[in-house]
């Protein structure tokens, strides 16, 4: 029997949820895109984080180290997660990598990346084109180390 989320999550930093505040929208993903690519906002059911969203620091020998949610909060970055009704992004993995334009070989690193970072592509989950944030979320939660738990963020906090 498969299990229909209701909920799917944005899952971001703080200073990246600042510019989806400034522009009212959540935007797609155009890094690394071929010209045929179609942008997607994604999406994933995964219900603490979603393992592919790091951020790459830079050490000053000039080596990288990818910060996943652990290293993320050690480094001293918010964690914010953006919730939306599940029919803000109807797009599946199946439906993204037949739909988007994503080359067959790069489709297939992407799911190698997840899969090495213990995620897993079937729970991610996609919009075509940037997604509103007025109107069309649920709920938007930080994450509190105290409490090692995902808490709502009060509205005046969020402005």
């Amino acid at each position: 029997m498969k299990t229909e989320h209701t909920i799917v999550w944005h899952y971001t930093t703080g200073d990246a949820f600042l510019g989806i505040l400034r522009d009212g929208h959540i935007r797609a993903s155009t890094g690394g895109q071929t010209p045929n690519e179609k942008p997607i906002t994604w999406f994933s059911t995964e219900p603490l984080w979603e393992p592919t969203v790091y951020k790459k620091l830079m050490r000053p020998d000039g080596t990288g180290e990818q910060l996943g949610m652990s290293g993320l909060l050690a480094h001293g970055f918010q964690l914010i997660r953006i919730g939306a009704p599940a029919g803000v992004a109807p797009l599946r993995w199946t439906d993204i990598k037949e739909q988007s334009g994503i080359p067959v070989h790069e489709q297939r690193w992407m799911a190698r990346v997840s899969k090495d970072l213990g995620g897993n592509p079937s729970r991610w989950r996609g919009a075509w084109g940037a997604v509103q944030i007025v109107g069309q979320l649920a709920v938007i939660e930080r994450f509190d180390t105290a409490l090692n738990a995902w808490v709502a963020l009060p509205t005046e906090e969020a402005a």
